[in-house]
């Protein structure tokens, strides 16, 4: 009975040990296969959470477009300032002008038909020139007034004539070479609006009224005297020109310069008195000048 016990016995030890190595060697995995404890997986859940918070970062709200936009346009106004536009002068004003006088071609008539027959002629000027005195005065707001005295000269160059009547008899029909002169003292108020642009040139517009005192002396090229007389007629001159303005220097007056165009015409026609027969001729004057001048502003 002793052996069987023995060997039931040494089957027991057997069994016991195989189940510790199994233990043993088993252990590590079950644990991996079954999880960690409660309280670790706690602890790495709050870790994880912990790093998944994020730290919110300060949002800088953008501007608007029209907020830009009026920023721009106050940092331009404050880099480059408006420059001040050069303000319309006022105070008197004096100066000379001279220009080339044409003038219109003259339609003679005689004013009644007499005995010595009806009369019709066209008369021809050469070039000639015309200067003239200004005074004036500027308002401020670009209108100029002006006073001016002129001279103008012209001299006769041909007659055409179409019905000779006793005057031109001794011309013959067609056309004849005259000799003389023409000249006029004219006096207008004139006024006139300097168009600002903000520097300094300034074209203007304008115009005048006045009166004229008209001289006429015509001679065949024979030397007859054929009209030798004076008449005043009321006139009007329009024009325009472009003046430029140099500022004054060390306090010095302004000094423009400018270029001109006027016409002048005589609202009436004009009345002579021939030579040959005594009778009354009547014509046209009427006549474009082109030139420049040069103005000085005073006080």
């Amino acid at each position: 009975m002793k052996p069987l016990f023995l060997s039931g016995r040494a089957m027991l030890l057997s069994i016991k040990f195989l189940t510790l190595l199994l233990s043993v060697m088993l252990g590590p995995y079950l644990v991996l296969a079954g999880g960690m404890p409660p309280d670790v997986e706690k602890d790495a859940s709050v870790t994880e959470k912990s790093a998944e918070v994020e730290v919110p970062s300060p949002e800088v709200e953008k501007p608007s477009l029209e907020v830009r936009e009026e920023t721009e346009e106050v940092v331009e106004e404050m880099a480059e300032p408006e420059k001040d536009l050069p303000a319309a002068k006022s105070g008197f004003t004096v100066g000379v002008r001279g220009a080339l006088s044409i003038l219109d071609d003259d339609s003679l008539s005689q004013i009644s038909i007499s005995r010595h027959g009806p009369l019709e002629a066209t008369v021809n000027y050469d070039k000639g020139y015309s200067f003239s005195l200004v005074l004036g005065y500027m308002l401020g707001n670009g209108i100029r007034l002006e006073a001016e005295g002129g001279y103008i000269n012209n001299g006769f160059q041909e007659i055409n004539v179409g019905m000779p009547g006793d005057f031109a008899a001794q011309l013959g029909l067609g056309e004849s070479k005259l000799e003389g002169n023409f000249s006029a003292l004219t006096l207008t108020l004139n006024a006139y609006y300097d168009i600002d642009l903000g520097s300094n040139l300034a074209p203007y517009v304008g115009g005048g009224l006045g009166g004229a005192g008209l001289s006429s002396k015509m001679r065949s090229t024979a030397g007859d005297l054929l009209v030798n007389d004076r008449n005043c007629v009321f006139i009007y001159q329009v024009g325009t020109g472009l003046g430029y303005t140099f500022s004054g220097y060390s306090n010095g007056p302004d000094i423009t310069v400018s270029l001109d165009y006027r016409y002048l015409a005589s609202f009436e026609d004009t009345r002579f008195q021939e030579e040959v027969t005594t009778d009354f001729i009547e014509g046209e004057f009427g006549g474009h000048y082109i030139g420049g001048g040069i103005r000085l502003g005073l006080w």
